[in-house]
């Protein structure tokens, strides 16, 4: 794989942590509760989990689990179930969380 695809950027855009860059270099779930770098406990309506985000052979994407108000790629306009590549610039939405990717 190449190394430029071994890390995904993200910026959280919206609640108390909004601005925040968060790094990942693992699959990570997108989640209501926990303790991961993903957990946010304020959007009392995510899912458990909401989504994740994986490696796969084209870079980095996230694949949306069934959750109450679903996973949506907003600038695509697209409701993620299956696993969607992701690009910089894309912004992801699940209820009152949003994510901006800054880099793949």
């Amino acid at each position: 794989m190449r190394d430029q695809a071994s890390k995904l950027i993200l910026e959280i855009a919206s609640g108390p942590l909004d601005g925040l860059q968060i790094t990942i270099e693992n699959e990570t779930e997108w989640r209501r509760s926990g303790t991961g770098p993903l957990c946010f406990p304020w959007d009392s309506e995510l899912g458990e989990p909401q989504a994740r985000f994986l490696r796969t052979s084209k870079g980095w994407a996230v694949e949306g689990f069934k959750a109450q108000h679903g996973t949506h790629l907003v600038k695509r306009n697209r409701n993620i179930r299956q696993p969607v590549t992701l690009r910089e610039g894309d912004l992801l939405r699940a209820h009152e969380t949003w994510i901006l990717v800054l880099g793949t």
